[in-house]
């Protein structure tokens, strides 16, 4: 029984490790500014595998704004734009390294994407995805205030509907003493059900915020 057992940690454990032989913290990442700001964001590689391993990413969009400047450093070396469009680096076993993307917008506004597919080169087949998602809003001002949030359905059951909120991260509920009840974060969406069952009946604030502009919509909690 003893050997039965043993032998069937060994296979998990190899399952586990040669079926997924490196990750990352994060696959898809967008970044958003201001324009004039800078977007940075750094993601983490690990080697699960039992023995050092050499990896190669090769480039698969560079999409950014003629003014964009932009630097990618790998594991082994920082590349600024124009980025190669491959590179190797080793990681040991078990070890933890890091991608870091900096871009500078330069005060010019719109949308890019670097998107980087990254392989363990002893087997091909084990690959794996890293995107970049960027943005810099023109005006904060504009961009946000080009979708103001509004209240367009009251449920009595629990949930309030509310659209023109893609641009918000997250919406504070406040009283109307100014108190604040509650943050929830928001999912990017456009149109949103906001989920109130722990809220009493009466008249609340939803408050968004972004760049320092601020948004207040007001609603019945039925």
């Amino acid at each position: 029984m003893k050997k039965i057992i043993s032998l069937q940690v060994f296979l998990f454990f190899t399952l586990t490790i040669f079926g997924q032989q490196f990750t990352l913290s994060q696959k898809t990442i967008n970044l958003d500014a201001a324009t004039g700001g800078s977007l940075a964001k750094t993601v983490q590689i690990t080697n699960n595998s039992t023995t050092d391993s050499d990896f190669t990413w090769t480039l698969i969009n560079a999409s950014l704004k003629n003014t964009w400047v932009c630097t990618l450093c790998d594991p082994s070396v920082c590349h600024n734009t124009p980025f190669n469009t491959s590179n190797q680096f080793l990681i040991g076993k078990g070890k933890t390294k890091t991608f870091t993307l900096d871009v500078e917008t330069n005060s010019e506004c719109g949308s890019g994407q670097i998107a980087l597919a990254i392989k363990l080169d002893s087997d091909p087949t084990k690959t794996d995805t890293l995107i970049f998602n960027l943005k810099a809003w023109c005006t904060a001002i504009e961009d946000v205030k080009s979708k103001t949030p509004k209240v367009i359905l009251y449920n009595a059951a629990d949930d309030i509907q509310v659209s023109g909120i893609s641009d918000f991260k997250q919406v504070k509920i406040i009283d109307l003493s100014g108190r604040s009840i509650a943050t929830q974060q928001l999912n990017g969406n456009d149109i949103q059900n906001i989920s109130l069952p722990f809220l009493p009946k009466g008249v609340y604030i939803f408050h968004f915020e972004k760049f320092g502009i601020e948004v207040n919509v007001k609603f019945v909690k039925l």
